[in-house]
């Protein structure tokens, strides 16, 4: 999907996506998490001050998914993607994260004794077959996890 949309320009009369501050879990944070959760608030505010800080191009930021760990088909010709509802402007290695940190979620709750650096590590491998990201956004993806956790 990030292939394909680095150079969409949505048509006048589209609608146009959320910026990914603009998501409710971003923008209303505060209504979620009381102030008096400090621990939250801490990292709340340094993931924030980290996003805001990183570039954004269109080989790296644009339209994603944002939930596509469970709403997708395999068939014989490839994935066929589903449900876009969430669909908003995010840094591209986002969806990734999103994946993981709901494999982690998942696997703790089945019990499962997955190995999650392997997991991620195919995961990055196949997302490499589609789409060329620099290395230096795979290192940043304990942040993206981190944006994940805070918003669940």
């Amino acid at each position: 999907m990030h292939k394909y949309t680095k150079d969409y320009t949505p048509l006048p009369g589209i609608h146009v996506r959320q910026q990914w501050y603009e998501r409710y879990e971003i923008k209303d944070f505060d209504v979620y998490v009381p102030k008096t959760d400090i621990q939250a608030w801490r990292k709340y505010n340094k993931v924030m001050q980290w996003l805001h800080g990183l570039s954004q191009s269109n080989d790296t930021f644009g339209l994603i998914h944002a939930d596509f760990y469970n709403n997708f088909f395999i068939h014989a010709d490839g994935i066929t993607l589903f449900d876009f509802d969430d669909c908003h402007y995010n840094w591209f290695v986002y969806d990734l994260a999103v994946s993981l940190v709901a494999v982690m979620i998942k696997s703790d709750e089945a019990k499962l004794n997955l190995n999650i650096e392997s997991f991620r590590s195919n995961m990055i491998a196949a997302y490499l077959q589609e789409n060329v990201l620099e290395d230096v956004w795979f290192k940043r993806l304990d942040g993206f996890m981190l944006l994940r956790i805070l918003s669940i």
